[in-house]
């Protein structure tokens, strides 16, 4: 037998072309479409594939010669049905016949599954956050209804939300692949309350007595609030436990500084106030009660009216002509109620010392807004 020389039988072989037959294939048209809607155009080729092995096995082809495919045809290329689900990087070099790759497993775009909490009278503004795909992406409000003074435009949320509440919306977003790949979300915005400090400016008195002062705040997310003093010092002998301004023994001095109170909550809001405490009277019978809090409508509303000296029980009243924030009214010595309406209400309080040879009297006036 005769021998080839090596040199020789390589030259023959590098001369050999590789010719893939693609007359079992469906031909896409001039715009890449394929008839079957259940197939997709592999554009280098020109030739239809299956859209399948993303959500259910491919079907075997059929190739040429009329006999069903079991690995590579016989033409010398990889089977479309074993590969039309797969991974374009891991199978024949061109592109995925699924949906292209993005991000995820399978390509697709996804939208973040929760917003971030907004909070009434304050600006808020947040893009929509998109995994996969290929951007740049399209956005469409589908349906519900956005917050008031919250507008949607290019995948943004963003405005001055009026008042606390939830809203309830849809959101599609859409790639820019050549078979777009869609998401879409039920989104619920919270619009947290506003959160403020409703101790008044000018705190309960004191009295040479042991103080004790609760520390009152409105709005918020309804989370523990941690409270501080951001300016200023305490004046020596009081301390601030949990919610409660008081001292360890008795106290009888005074001072201002800034009271801050921190929301644990989403939206981690904060407020601050300067506050003063003053040194009560040295007459018979005078009030400790030097301001009252402020209120949010709906939310429920109470407050301890204190007198120093004197003799109890105190008679508390609102002279004729004084008008309380609607929802409000005193009995006994609490002014409390379901506020109504909002707005700053200035009123009159009276006090009247029980005691008949006394007569001791004394009033407050004190403005509260009602948010």
């Amino acid at each position: 037998m005769k021998r080839v020389p090596l040199i020789a039988l390589m030259a023959a072989l590098s001369a050999c072309t590789f010719r893939p037959d693609y007359s079992g294939y469906e031909r896409c048209d001039d715009a890449f479409q394929c008839a079957d809607p259940q197939k997709v155009c592999l554009r280098e080729e020109r030739i239809c594939l299956p859209r399948c092995g993303e959500t259910r096995p491919c079907a075997p082809m059929v190739d040429a010669g009329g006999n069903p495919d079991a690995g590579p045809s016989d033409a010398g290329f990889d089977d479309a049905g074993a590969d039309a689900g797969e991974d374009a990087g891991t199978s024949d070099g061109g592109m995925d016949a699924g949906t292209p790759d993005g991000g995820d497993e399978d390509g697709g775009v996804m939208l973040e599954p929760v917003l971030p909490d907004a909070v009434e009278q304050l600006p808020y503004q947040h893009t929509l956050q998109v995994e996969g795909g290929v951007p740049p992406y399209t956005f469409t409000f589908v349906d519900g209804m956005l917050p008031k003074g919250i507008s949607f435009t290019l995948g943004t949320l963003s405005g001055t939300p009026d008042e606390a509440g939830t809203a309830t919306f849809t959101i599609d977003v859409r790639d820019s692949a050549e078979v777009p790949s869609t998401d879409r979300r039920a989104y619920t915005l919270t619009i947290e309350p506003r959160l403020r400090v409703a101790s008044p400016e000018k705190l309960t008195n004191s009295d040479g007595r042991k103080y004790s002062e609760p520390l009152l705040a409105i709005g918020g997310s309804g989370a523990p609030l941690l409270w501080s003093v951001d300016g200023g010092t305490l004046p020596a002998g009081l301390f601030i436990d949990g919610g409660v301004l008081m001292s360890s023994g008795n106290f009888s001095g005074s001072g201002t500084f800034t009271l801050q109170v921190d929301d644990t909550g989403p939206a981690r809001q904060s407020a601050s106030r300067t506050v003063t405490i003053s040194k009560g009277g040295n007459i018979t019978f005078y009030l400790l009660t030097a301001g009252l809090p402020d209120g949010r409508v709906g939310t429920p509303y109470s407050y301890e009216l204190r007198a120093g000296s004197g003799t109890p029980p105190y008679g508390w009243s609102v002279p004729q002509g004084s008008v309380l924030p609607p929802g409000l009214s005193v009995a006994g010595n609490t002014i409390s109620g379901i506020p109504t309406q909002r707005g700053t209400w200035t009123f009159t309080i009276k006090v009247d010392d029980s005691n008949p040879l006394l007569h001791g009297s004394a009033t407050l006036n004190a403005t509260v807004t009602i948010y």
